[in-house]
């Protein structure tokens, strides 16, 4: 079970934010939708909130992409209703931004970044416990927590550990990009696909704290049953995902080329936004006088 709260020094009391164990049974359908489809409903909340799910049309049914810049281009279509100026498509790094790029592009919308970065586990850093994302939104994976026996203490260290290498990065991205304002704005949040969920779901949350008019999570892939997580989240208008392969195993799963990104490749994909940004701008002042 994830839980979110804000990180303060003594380690924070959670909150939780979604329900865990979600029964798709009643929900099945074929593997091929007709986009805008619904695939589970919840009434969580009193949120009702859509899942859509593109297999079949826009995606590979076998759920493999050539890249990450490819998987960007085809979550577009689905899109289409989002185009324009009033939507930031805001990608997670380092992956993300490599699949919010092409995303952006296509919908002729401003690209930005929100950085989440994963919680590790003491001596098992392939493990994690949470996520912490900027706004001191974290993510606690309370089940990994409850199951390692980690005290406040433990966790304390890596919310410290965590925080900063989230600032270090703010400091590199936002002296290329200044940050957008999401207040009133469509947003669609991507990252280059989801196992568990919980660097997202810091997202997700840090984003919905700057009251945007829409929240949209728009991904490559990822397993059926966190999608479904994602989209009962109250305050998440949809969530559009081209795949989710069965069994799903990890987010690798879903491309054939896999590379890592450096944060060089994202600073350059945000020099490039910047330069569209002042250009829209421009074009923007011209078209008033």
């Amino acid at each position: 079970m994830l839980a979110v709260s804000r990180r303060n020094a003594a380690c924070p009391t959670t909150r939780h934010v979604c329900p865990s164990g979600i029964d798709l049974a009643a929900h099945d359908a074929p593997p091929v939708r007709e986009v805008g489809d619904p695939v589970c409903y919840s009434g969580w909340e009193r949120s009702v909130t859509r899942l859509r799910l593109i297999e079949g049309r826009d995606a590979p049914t076998w759920g493999r992409f050539e890249d990450r810049q490819t998987a960007g281009r085809l979550l577009a279509a689905p899109l289409e209703r989002y185009r324009g100026a009033g939507t930031v498509v805001i990608g997670l790094p380092r992956g993300g931004v490599d699949v919010a790029d092409p995303l952006a592009r296509e919908l002729d919308s401003d690209l930005d970044v929100l950085i989440s970065r994963k919680l590790r586990a003491p001596q098992q850093p392939e493990l994690a416990i949470g996520a912490l994302a900027e706004g001191d939104i974290v993510a606690w994976n309370e089940d990994v927590v409850a199951a390692l026996g980690l005290d406040r203490e433990d966790r304390r260290r890596e919310l410290e550990r965590v925080a900063g290498e989230i600032a270090t990065r703010v400091r590199m991205y936002r002296a290329i990009l200044p940050r957008t304002p999401l207040s009133g704005k469509t947003v669609i949040l991507t990252d280059d696909g989801v196992a568990t969920g919980a660097t997202l779901r810091a997202a997700t949350e840090a984003a919905l704290s700057e009251k945007p008019e829409q929240l949209v999570i728009a991904l490559p892939g990822g397993p059926r049953e966190t999608l479904a997580e994602f989209a009962a989240m109250r305050g998440v208008t949809e969530v559009v995902a081209l795949t989710s392969p069965e069994p799903f195993y990890a987010v690798g799963q879903l491309y054939e080329s896999f590379a890592q990104v450096s944060d060089e490749r994202v600073c350059e994909l945000l020099r490039a936004a910047y330069e569209r940004r002042q250009a829209r701008a421009a074009r923007g002042t011209k078209q008033r006088t």
